[in-house]
């Protein structure tokens, strides 16, 4: 029970982490966090990808000793998550990349079919400080930011002993990165890696492979 609930802790922590990568601005607090003693050593050994963590480490550091890089970087991050017109644009979402026979969901397509899903969890996209997600339903960043509510509904079953539920949310959780995630994810991530500039982002990119990958396995 107790290397189900660290590895439960483990997985919600990388979502965590890659949601707020693919969503926020690389400003200082931001690179600060990722700077926090250990964590990108805990990731990359938890996501078998050392050499990409380590090497995103020294970028980050890089960039925390010149305020300069900083906003050039956060520059770079609207060219590839935020301006279609930009020649490094990746857009960030599923339905650019998945298949028409993916994106017709039950409700005949699939932010429709997203927005029902996260409804079902009693998640919603309102504009007030109780926001669990602030984007489209089906940005990358959602989705990782679901899959980390997934996985805490999965801790708080298995604390409280309820296999039923447990088995539940277990489902749903590998439904959902079936579908969701791993239809698309990779597709997205090599284009990424292709077309950013940045090394850090090339990095962000090479450590998400890793991770997804080791989703799949798990």
């Amino acid at each position: 029970m107790k290397a189900a609930k660290e590895l439960c802790f483990d997985r919600k922590l990388t979502y965590d982490v890659l949601s707020e990568l693919f969503s926020k601005r690389p400003d200082e607090a931001l690179l600060t966090k990722l700077n926090t003693e250990g964590l990108l050593a805990f990731l990359g050994e938890f996501c078998k990808c050392d050499e990409a963590t380590s090497k995103l480490k020294l970028a980050v550091e890089r960039l925390l000793s010149d305020k300069d890089r900083i906003k050039g970087l956060c520059q770079q991050f609207e060219e590839i998550f935020l301006i279609p017109g930009s020649n490094a644009y990746v857009p960030p979402v599923a339905s650019a990349f998945m298949g028409p026979d993916m994106k017709n969901g039950f409700y005949g397509g699939l932010s429709e079919e997203l927005t029902a899903t996260y409804g079902a969890f009693g998640a919603r996209f309102i504009n007030d400080r109780e926001d669990v997600f602030v984007f489209h339903p089906d940005h990358v960043a959602s989705l990782f930011s679901f899959m980390s509510f997934l996985i805490g509904k999965e801790q708080h079953y298995l604390e409280r002993g309820a296999s039923d539920l447990l088995n539940d949310v277990v489902f749903r959780e590998k439904s959902f990165f079936e579908r969701f995630i791993r239809s698309w994810i990779n597709d997205y991530l090599n284009e990424m890696h292709t077309k950013a500039a940045p090394e850090f982002y090339r990095l962000v990119a090479a450590f998400t492979q890793n991770y997804i990958s080791s989703e799949c396995r798990f």
